[in-house]
């Protein structure tokens, strides 16, 4: 294998929405722009394949993995060695967290999603979830875990992702490497200059929870938070492009709950749902925003951190270790579960300028190392790793 004009056949039948959406949108962009020595192969989802328009890229819609987990396995282990021989690829890189395994050539994984150590996870999540989906879900751990053995090296969003692998599996060091997602600064970067008296006065605040609805993104504490600032006289308007309607929430074992809450608590008349936004637009929302809210429970990486940073956005997010490596000291934390103290971030951030503009100036200068151009360029350097490897 040459150290250049490698074929590389990109794995990305997982990619139907949310972070994984994002991550293959924005790398195909990244990829076009930047690299023009490789020849790529990207296999999708049928529906994936329709909302992206590659110039350079070959696109392969894939069948095989939609309708059942054993679709799925016969597409990673089956169906995929037949593209790798027919295209001659030198390079397989799998980006959602299964490998083919014993594949016939270098294989890059990345492990993306939740861990079962990952914290409130299990207590939280995995607790609600029914039996069946509690042993497909073991199998699927194990199977990641086969995965991250059979490729020659297996790429996190972050450190504290791999501390929680390790907690499940062991793995050399040799292996793991640790690529930070990003996001392009310029499209969300817009002028925030609030006086004292201009942001303390807002008749109405605008807190913004860029997010889809799944189990983790912990809307019942965010609901009892909203409740409570009501009931102090607070004006205030959530936005979220989470969808309460969409039958993908509506599977979740946390939906009759929070629906039950957002109906009981009275607080829909607070909430602008705007449904999904296409990822080109998704910006808009940021510029409408004045707080930035983060409550989720467990996550590998939070892409809308980074957005919500380049924005120039006071962030306030649950204190999980996740947060805190992308945040830093760019951000309040509270405690996850507890609604109060998610009550009090957000008063601070309002009553106190210096605080707001401090978090303001730093999620600007953090964001700084959240770059996409990084990412890809990190990326590259790893396919040559590969390439140089020997057998």
């Amino acid at each position: 294998m040459s150290d250049s004009n490698k074929k590389i056949l990109i794995n990305a039948v997982s990619s139907k929405m949310g972070g994984a959406l994002t991550y293959l949108k924005n790398l195909i962009q990244e990829l076009e722009k930047t690299d023009f020595n490789n020849q790529y192969i990207i296999c999708l989802p049928s529906r994936t394949a329709k909302e992206v328009n590659p110039k350079r890229i070959k696109i392969l819609p894939v069948l095989y993995s939609e309708g059942s987990y054993l679709k799925r396995v016969w597409w990673d282990q089956v169906a995929i060695r037949k593209i790798i021989k027919k295209e001659k690829i030198d390079i397989l890189f799998s980006i959602a967290n299964f490998a083919t395994l014993f594949c016939p050539v270098k294989q890059l994984l990345l492990v993306r999603g939740y861990l079962l150590p990952m914290p409130y996870f299990k207590e939280i999540i995995f607790a609600k979830y029914s039996f069946k989906r509690k042993v497909i879900f073991y199998l699927k751990q194990f199977l990641v875990y086969l995965s991250a053995r059979s490729s020659n090296l297996v790429m996190f969003p972050t450190a504290s992702m791999v501390e929680d692998f390790k907690k499940l599996y062991k793995i050399p060091e040799k292996k793991i490497v640790i690529n930070h997602y990003g996001t392009y600064l310029e499209k969300f970067k817009k002028g925030i200059n609030i006086k004292k008296k201009d942001f303390q006065n807002k008749k109405v605040y605008k807190f913004l929870y860029s997010t889809m609805y799944t189990e983790r993104k912990n809307f019942s504490t965010l609901f009892y938070a909203l409740n409570l600032l009501k009931k102090h006289g607070l004006k205030f308007q959530l936005i979220t492009p989470a969808d309460f309607n969409d039958n993908l929430a509506r599977a979740t074992s946390t939906y009759e709950e929070d629906k039950e809450l957002l109906d009981n608590l009275q607080i829909k008349d607070n909430i602008i749902f705007t449904g999904k936004i296409p990822y080109e637009k998704i910006d808009s929302l940021y510029k409408k925003a004045d707080i930035f809210l983060w409550p989720t429970l467990t996550e590998s990486f939070g892409h809308p951190l980074i957005e919500a940073m380049a924005s120039g956005l006071p962030i306030i997010a649950s204190d999980i270790p996740v947060n805190r490596e992308v945040c830093a000291d760019s951000a309040l934390y509270f405690e996850p579960l507890n609604p109060e103290d998610l009550v009090d971030k957000i008063k601070l951030v309002i009553a106190n300028t210096k605080l707001r503009e401090k978090l303001i100036e730093k999620s600007r200068e953090r964001s700084k190392l959240f770059r996409w151009e990084a990412h890809v360029k990190r990326l590259l350097s790893i396919f040559q790793r590969l390439s140089k490897a020997n057998s």
